[in-house]
């Protein structure tokens, strides 16, 4: 875990350099309510006073005044990933007792993946002091230790003086600056119309390394006016680190719900916490300490048929079949014509061998996922069908495969390919056609191609094996391989069928044209892929802690939001959830064929159901729990909640008009006369 390390580095670094550190050089303009300027080439900084008196119950109002140049920066309280705020000693000071330090509201500093919180330009932090005997003078000798930053970041210290004498209690030039950033010091919310109601886990937390684990907080806020810009700034436990919140709002702006991002450590927890929370919305802030609660995923009824292992095992089978059908196996289908084109007019035997070797490479892949899902899922880390596309790094190799097949496929290579990985691309020596080696790559790269679909019944046989134990996910996937590579299979069996097929000729090169147009826009596809994941701004800097679930496309789809479900369903709301990805061929069929086409889109679009649309493009812990409260690992995925079914009802994967109205009137309780969520 890289964070806190960073964090605890720099802070004691910085506050050993400050121990030596450069002290800033001190001007000669103090005067009676204030001490002299201490100036560096980056700040300036004087404590000041409000009253030039002592009120006669001991209390002195002061500030501590920055004034920094463009750039530069001072921390928080709670400095951010670096950084350490600054901090007063007043063991030399006469007639002192305490003194009690305000923050203003800070603002956030995102660079290179980090945060930081702190002030620029110029900040005065309020200081309520307090002295032993009101009748004496107080004579304050501060030592200040502060960090500043811009590229850089350098420590100072400084010496600061400042006498109040007793009595007169008289309002300073100084005291309209200090009470426009006592102003800025967040209270209890009521002047300024903010209530932070309250904080609740996401409900679940993933690994992210071996001593790490990431997840979200939510904290529910609400305002008397709509928010403009709210940012929340939480304090927790030792080793919890927050991020910066994704803001959803309710109710004409007034209320939102933020979604904060949390690392931490193994040994650390959240589970009934206390935290305080800073709500900031432009000049207005409030403050408040609360407990965690756990927050509540929609859990699918824990009732219905126990399904036996030999059904589970032929439901993978079948639906390992079907992927050979699905949409997104047009690559697949291409390379599988061009197999059995290829091995036309050639001897049974080398027929037989050729598709039992490519059914092989079928069967090796399906294994080989497995392997990888158990590996991962001893580490806790998510894991499901087709995540590997979650990562641009795996789809933009893909692509590049893909691509460069195609080219062979097409004629564009004057130089040509090693003989195994010609023959993938389906080429290999007109005599004896692609090798075995080709042939087993070809089952394996088909494999690759077809994971990102979910056909019917792999849902319910992927979600029992990554539930239960290896062995369960291992005879699972097995069966999925057996089932995808049945028409390898069949042919081996019957070689008779590829032997009609016409001998290698010159209509082949046409053929092969054709194919590899295909392949060429599945590479194109895989392209697309890798731009929805990477931003233009960040093309090699791809974090998959960045989870997303943002609303796509029409306006009526809101984003994913499982916590607001139950309220929703309580407040007599149907809701209908999509989770989609742009890798998932099954997600985009379902979209283009029931989604966005009448009667379905009319009932969505008609502000009559909540419609939720959670994005698994990129890795997500949220949207991982939900899935798996359902025991499913692949999407597509669509549930419907209504006041007639608030444990929800999941669908097919391969949806229908007439599936999904039927399911949105029964769980609506047969009307569909709900109001849309704001």
């Amino acid at each position: 875990m890289i964070r806190p390390f960073l964090f605890l580095a720099l802070a004691v670094a910085a506050q050993a350099v400050a121990l030596a550190g450069p002290r800033a050089a001190m001007a000669a303009d103090a005067g009676a309510n204030a001490s002299a300027w201490v100036t560096t080439p980056q700040t300036q900084v004087r404590l000041i006073a409000a009253e030039n008196g002592i009120a006669k119950d001991g209390t002195v109002h002061l500030g501590l005044q920055f004034k920094l140049k463009d750039g530069w920066k001072i921390y928080w309280r709670r400095p951010g990933d670096a950084g350490f705020p600054p901090r007063l000693e007043w063991a030399e000071s006469e007639n002192f007792a305490s003194a009690d330090f305000a923050w203003p509201a800070p603002l956030r500093f995102q660079v290179l993946g980090f945060q930081t919180m702190g002030y620029t330009k110029e900040v005065v932090f309020p200081i309520t002091a307090k002295v032993v005997d009101p009748k004496q003078p107080l004579k304050a000798h501060v030592r200040l230790d502060y960090l500043t930053c811009d590229e850089v970041c350098i420590p100072y210290f400084a010496q600061l003086s400042l006498d109040v004498a007793p009595g007169g209690n008289q309002s300073t030039e100084h005291a309209g600056l200090i009470q426009s950033f006592a102003d800025r010091v967040p209270g209890d919310g009521v002047g300024a119309g903010l209530t932070i109601d309250k904080i609740e886990t996401s409900g679940i937390f993933r690994k992210l390394d071996a001593s790490a684990r990431i997840g979200s907080v939510r904290v529910h806020v609400t305002s008397t006016e709509p928010f403009t810009h709210p940012d929340i700034f939480i304090e927790g436990p030792d080793l919890t680190f927050f991020g910066a919140p994704e803001v959803r709002f309710s109710e004409a702006g007034k209320r939102a719900t933020l979604n904060v991002p949390v690392t931490i450590e193994e040994d650390a927890t959240l589970d009934a916490a206390g935290v305080r929370l800073t709500l900031v919305d432009g000049t207005r802030s409030v403050e408040r300490s609360l407990t965690v609660e756990p927050g509540v995923m929609p859990v699918a009824p824990a009732g219905g048929p126990k399904l036996s292992y030999i059904v589970i095992l032929a439901l993978a089978a079948l639906g390992g079949f079907i992927l050979n059908l699905m949409p997104c196996v047009l690559p697949v289908l291409s390379l599988k014509i061009l197999g059995v084109v290829s091995r036309g007019g050639h001897p049974a035997p080398r027929i037989r061998a050729s598709f039992l070797v490519s059914a092989a490479g079928i069967l090796a892949s399906f294994l080989a996922i497995a392997a990888a899902l158990i590996a991962l899922k001893q580490t806790g880390a998510e894991i499901g069908w087709g995540i590997q596309f979650q990562n641009p790094w795996f789809v933009g190799a893909l692509a590049a495969i893909t691509l460069l097949f195609a080219a062979n496929l097409i004629g564009l290579f004057s130089i040509p390919l090693p003989q195994w990985l010609g023959s993938l691309g389906g080429r290999g020596t007109p005599e004896q056609g692609p090798t075995l080696a080709g042939d087993f790559a070809s089952g394996a790269f088909a494999t690759l191609l077809a994971t990102p679909c979910s056909a019917p019944f792999l849902g319910t046989a992927i979600g029992f094996a990554l539930a239960g134990e290896p062995r369960d996910i291992i005879a699972v996937f097995a069966a999925m391989g057996l089932g995808m590579a049945l028409p390898y299979l069949l042919l081996a069996a019957v070689p008779q069928i590829a032997g009609a097929l016409p001998r290698p000729g010159a209509w082949m090169v046409w053929l092969r044209k054709v194919l590899g147009l295909g392949l060429a826009a599945t590479a194109v596809w895989l392209i697309t892929i890798v731009a929805a994941q990477v931003g233009p701004d960040d093309p090699v800097t791809y974090d998959a802690r960045d989870a997303r679930h943002a609303a796509k496309s029409a306006d009526y789809w809101t984003p994913f939001d499982p916590l607001s479900i139950a309220e929703l369903v309580a407040d007599g709301k149907t809701v209908f959830v999509d989770i989609t990805a742009d890798w998932c061929i099954t997600c985009q069929v379902n979209k283009t064929v029931v989604l966005d086409r009448a009667p379905v889109k009319a009932l969505l679009d008609g502000k009559t159901i909540v419609a939720m649309r959670g994005d698994w493009t990129r890795p997500d812990p949220t949207i991982a729990a939900y899935l798996q409260s359902f025991g499913r690992y692949a999407i597509p995925f669509n549930a419907i909640y209504g006041p007639a079914a608030p444990e929800g009802i999941a669908l097919s994967e391969l949806l229908s008009t007439a599936e999904v109205t039927a399911a949105l009137k029964r769980a609506s309780g047969g009307s569909l006369a709900a109001t849309k969520a704001p």
